[in-house]
Formats: C-alpha cells, sequence, structure tokens
C-alpha cells in the first residue's frame, strides 16, 4: 500500500497567532493544497467540563475535515498537564471523543511522554531507560486516555507516540500491561548529507516499532532539525534532506509504515527560536499573514500527489 500523508498543526490555544480560530478553514484548505490525506491537530481534555466549553472550533475542525476528505489524528492533551487523576482524565476525555464518534479514526494519548520518563544520559532504546519517578504519572495519562477513547468511540484507534529512539518506552508501557493500537514515531533529521545514515536510523527504529504487538506505525512529526526561516541554504537543507527522507521512506520502509505526517503546516513566529520555523508557509511576525510556499512544500506535495 503507497505511503499517505498528512501535515500537522495546532489548536489556537497553543498558537492563536499563527493558527486563529477564525482561520481554521483556510488552514485545513491550505492542507489539502498540499495534497495531503490527513490532518493532525491538538484536541485538549478540559480539567471540568461543563456547558460552557466551547465546540465551535472542535465541531469546524471536523466538518471541514469531512468536506475536504481529510482524515483526522487528534492530539489529547489534558488542560493543566499531566499531574491530573485517571479519574479526572477518564470522565472529561468520554465527552470530547465521544461527541464525534464515528468521525475521527485516530486518537492520539499526548505527545512525547516518553521524554518525561526518560532517565539522563540514556538513548531510551530500552525499557529500563524509563524506570523513573515520572514514569507512574506517564503512565497514568496514557492509560486514563486510552480507556477514555475506548468508552467515547470504541472504534477509534489509539496512537502511543515517541521521539527519536525511544522505542524502549514503549517496550516498558506494553510489559506494564497498558494497550494502545497504533505505534508513532517524531524524527526530525540532521542537515549534513552523510548516505542516509541517519535515515538507516529511521527505518532501523520503525522496524523495532513495528516488531510491537501493535499492527500499524505512523510518523507523526517530520522534518530537519530546526526547522528553516529565510536563509537559502537551510532552506535548499530542508527541501533536500526531506526529499531524501521521503524516497527511502517510499522504498524501503516496512510494510508496517502507513502514514507520514509533517511539521507542520504553518511557521509560528511567536514561538521559541528552534521552534518557530518549521512550517511549509511562513507567517509575518507583524501581520500574521502568510508568505510565499517554501521549496520544501513543493518537495512535499510533490510526493503526495504521486501517491
Amino acid at each position: 500500500m503507497p505511503l499517505r500523508f498528512g501535515v500537522g498543526a495546532h489548536h489556537p490555544w497553543i498558537d492563536g497567532f499563527s493558527y486563529p480560530a477564525a482561520d481554521v478553514v483556510q488552514q485545513l484548505q491550505l492542507a489539502k493544497v498540499f495534497g495531503c490525506d490527513s490532518y493532525r491537530v491538538d484536541w485538549f481534555v478540559p480539567q471540568a467540563m461543563s456547558s460552557r466549553w466551547d465546540w465551535q472550533w472542535y465541531d469546524t475542525v471536523v466538518d471541514t475535515a469531512e468536506q475536504l476528505d481529510l482524515e483526522l489524528l487528534c492530539v489529547l492533551t489534558p488542560e493543566g498537564g499531566y499531574r491530573r487523576s485517571y479519574e479526572s482524565l477518564l470522565d472529561n476525555c468520554v465527552p470530547v471523543v465521544e461527541r464525534y464518534a464515528g468521525r475521527i479514526p485516530w486518537f492520539q494519548l499526548a505527545n512525547e511522554l516518553d521524554n518525561v520518563a526518560i532517565r539522563k544520559g540514556v538513548d531510551g532504546s530500552r525499557p529500563e531507560h524509563f524506570d523513573t519517578e515520572a514514569l507512574p504519572m506517564v503512565r497514568n495519562v496514557q492509560s486514563a486516555l486510552r480507556d477514555g477513547v475506548r468508552l467515547g468511540d470504541p472504534a477509534a484507534r489509539t496512537v502511543a507516540n515517541v521521539a527519536w529512539k525511544h522505542t524502549g518506552f514503549l517496550e516498558r508501557l506494553h510489559e506494564d500491561g497498558v494497550l494502545w493500537d497504533v505505534n508513532s514515531l517524531n524524527w526530525y533529521v540532521q542537515p549534513e548529507q552523510n548516505e542516509l545514515t541517519g535515515d538507516d536510523q529511521l527505518l532501523a527504529v520503525i522496524e523495532r516499532l513495528g516488531a510491537l504487538p501493535q499492527e500499524q506505525v505512523l510518523i507523526t512529526e517530520l522534518n530537519l532539525e530546526g526547522g528553516a526561516g529565510t536563509d537559502r541554504s537551510r532552506l535548499a537543507a530542508q527541501s533536500g534532506r526531506l526529499e531524501e527522507v521521503i524516497v527511502a521512506l517510499r522504498d524501503r520502509a516496512p510494510s508496517v509504515l502507513t502514514h507520514v505526517f509533517l511539521y507542520e503546516l504553518l511557521d509560528q513566529p511567536t514561538a521559541a527560536p528552534g521552534q518557530d520555523v518549521y512550517g511549509l508557509v511562513p507567517v509575518d511576525r507583524d501581520t500574521g499573514l502568510w508568505g510565499a510556499q517554501k521549496p520544501v512544500a513543493t518537495t512535499f506535495a510533490r510526493h503526495t500527489v504521486s501517491d
């Protein structure tokens, strides 16, 4: 089966400058212009559900995605952070999922919980690298969110996510009896040309994820480390390196890999340096207006269309 491609975006609570609620329809339409099949976006789990919870943005995302034939991958993000009880997370996750039952195929169980629980000075490739005081907390988050999705929409698939080589985190969760449906990986390539050595590492990580009991692997974030702003050399490196990676994934990745999400749709000029220039499209720091597409956008769209 050919790889399917998507792009990451944000809830306005994360970034209301680049991703304002008023422009959400245009954001999804832009993803479709790039040939995306899927759209990955933050989905908040409130600290307390009430009649005052504003559903308008969520309803618009789901309605627009259906109109554009975009699959949604919603990243369940606990409002107020991870130090919440199982009951609080479960009780407030269920209505967020249930409202859209049958309409959202995937829910990611938070993002990069591995980085919260990892020991210092390790590469995260072994289960014992996550034997830390934070492990019970992140295990509680993942279990509560998974159970909330299962109660809210039994047909939706739950996604457990790691960064870089941290496959040991998912191995540890599996050993501890935590359940989920799909494995996913966030991976940022280096700018140096090195005969795809880094990409061989990526393929090896996908192989390790595919050896776990789950039957599907997604790359939920893919970009050049540090992104690219307006510097021509960085723009060229971003486009060239991602071209190499996408070709390698299409030609050599195991069949368990089904989807690749580029991170991200729009630059975030108000974000911290290092997080501000990952977008396919730049955003003006003063006006919030979109600029001309970066070279990587053309590269990305060429592969989404061909697949």
